[in-house]
């Protein structure tokens, strides 16, 4: 095992990251299938939502912020030659410990104020409900924390498998808790799922981190590494909270205005929609933001440049493919995934609009969180602040308005429209700092990149009309459908790219037909 954990390349990082995402999504996708054949969009669904909205955000906030804010300080010259890593390592496990602890007591005696501000229309059984799943989930902020925390450290050391398979682990223990549990526990079943799942991670990344770190024990804390990191920690941390705060919003709006349901269906469209993006993105965040970390460190702006143009240009090309792909055939994916148990036509109905809006949000968000990771390894997290900043502004400003005359299909828009003004911010605020220019090459990108997906759209349209699919249409039949529209636009993809001379799909032609020459 350890000759696994030797220091990768991105290339290697990235498949690796890759990988694990695909599993832990496609584990994820199961989980989904399980909530919504359990509990549909029913409001006792809704309540536990609102039970886990803060523990949740905690952990998806911890995970983007606590890398993002070691990472840069251990590499930095001024850390790293001062403080014995030993040292960093157990200084910050006892320091985290203690203050994570605290955070879950403060969410234990203050949860029944927190659900109150969340959803105030909640009956008081639904509210005692939504109580008694708080508290049993106040732990799990403390085991997140910790695990992420070592987590963290499995990332620093560009050691990437264990974090990988985490999210396999997540997954397996849910899907457990719901079909061991659920006959004798019911919703509460979920809750006791997350903490479990808590307690594993963290002894499963605690175990990997020791491994790769290796820190000679050390009980005392050092204040000045303590300090340098909790203020860096609260920076990303404040930045991050800003970031993803548009569920909470939703969540917010929705219990306010809306009535049973609305809540369940959005969580569906979103977690249904960020698989395409959750798999590469997130994948490739991860495992690049320690070399951009160290290009800036020190000042390689070609590597820079040439590593945002690829990767940006990338994304906009392939999950355009993914997004027209998801609201084409938006209903089928719903039905598919989710259609099942409890899960009725009403459910399919609320869930399937906002999963195509969402859609055409996917390109954008999965370039900006990509284009945040410059600001963080720069360390300009006010400019990066500002910007979130108005970006949530702007949808606060759009839910206010939409869920009024839209429903929670608003909501959902409103999260686009925020997502798009803020690509366009950091595109041009990026661009000038990497001294790009809007050339020849740029704008036939965008135009190749258009004919190519306008064209895919055409051809997918026309499948569907010419093999429709009914509400009688079986599990079976639905997968084969749209296993074979996906199969067949990924192929024309390629085809149509290389007519245009689309560099991205012409590059991937080039490594296919190598991989492929390789192994003859």
């Amino acid at each position: 095992m350890t000759s696994q954990f030797i220091k990768q390349s991105l290339f290697t990082a990235t498949v690796i990251t890759i990988a694990g995402n695909v599993i832990g999504r496609l584990l994820g996708f199961a989980r989904e299938a399980y909530f919504a054949s359990y509990f549909g969009t029913s409001e006792i669904f809704d309540v536990f939502i609102v039970a886990f909205t803060i523990p949740e955000l905690f952990g998806m906030i911890l995970f983007s912020a606590m890398p993002m804010a070691l990472i840069p300080l251990i590499k930095s010259d001024n850390t790293v030659d001062k403080i014995e890593e030993s040292r960093c390592f157990w200084s910050g496990l006892i320091w985290f410990g203690i203050g994570f602890g605290l955070l879950s007591v403060l969410f234990f005696i203050f949860r029944q104020e927190l659900i109150f501000w969340l959803a105030p229309n909640l009956s008081a059984e639904m509210a005692n409900l939504a109580s008694e799943l708080s508290g049993v989930l106040s732990v799990f902020i403390f085991l997140r924390g910790l695990e992420i925390y070592f987590r963290s450290w499995c990332f620093l050391k560009m050691n990437f498998l264990a974090p990988a398979l985490s999210t396999i682990i997540v997954n397996l223990i849910i899907i457990g808790s719901i079909v061991l549990l659920f006959d004798r526990f019911q919703i509460k079943a979920l809750a006791y799922g997350w903490v479990a799942d808590g307690v594993a991670l963290l002894l499963f990344n605690g175990y990997f981190a020791f491994k790769v770190v290796k820190p000679k024990f050390n009980f005392r804390i050092d204040p000045v590494w303590v300090a340098a990191l909790t203020r860096s920690l609260v920076a990303v941390t404040i930045i991050e909270c800003i970031s993803m705060s548009y569920a909470l919003v939703d969540r917010y709006f929705a219990g306010h205005y809306l009535g049973a349901g609305p809540i369940s269906a959005l969580r569906y469209a979103s977690t249904l929609v960020s698989i395409p993006s959750g798999v590469f993105v997130a994948a490739f965040n991860v495992a690049s933001f320690p070399w951009i970390a160290e290009h800036l460190q020190n000042n390689k702006i070609e590597e820079l440049r040439n590593l945002y143009s690829k990767t940006v240009r990338a994304l906009l090309f392939f999950l355009g493919f993914a997004a027209i792909g998801i609201m084409i055939f938006a209903s089928d994916i719903v039905r598919l995934a989710l259609g099942r148990g409890k899960f009725d036509a009403a459910s399919l109905a609320l869930t399937t609009t906002p999963m195509m809006i969402y859609a055409i949000g996917i390109t954008f968000v999965a370039v900006y969180t990509f284009q945040m990771r410059f600001y963080f390894a720069g360390r300009q997290l006010l400019r990066l602040g500002v910007i979130l900043s108005v970006m949530l502004a702007l949808k606060l400003i759009l839910s206010f308005f939409l869920v009024q005359q839209f429903s929670h299909e608003g909501l959902a828009w409103a999260t686009v429209g925020a997502s798009v003004v803020g690509f366009l911010i950091m595109t041009v605020d990026i661009g000038k700092k990497l001294k790009f220019e809007l050339t020849s090459e740029v704008t036939s990108f965008i135009f190749k990149s258009l004919a190519v997906l306008a064209s895919i759209a055409v051809i997918w349209i026309g499948l569907k009309f010419l093999w429709p699919s009914t509400q009688f249409d079986s599990s079976g039949l639905l997968f084969v459908r749209l296993f074979i529209f996906a199969l067949l636009g990924l192929v024309m993809l390629f085809i149509i790219g290389n007519l245009f001379k689309h560099p991205e799909s012409r590059m991937a032609l080039e490594l296919l037909r190598a991989k492929f020459t390789k192994r003859r």
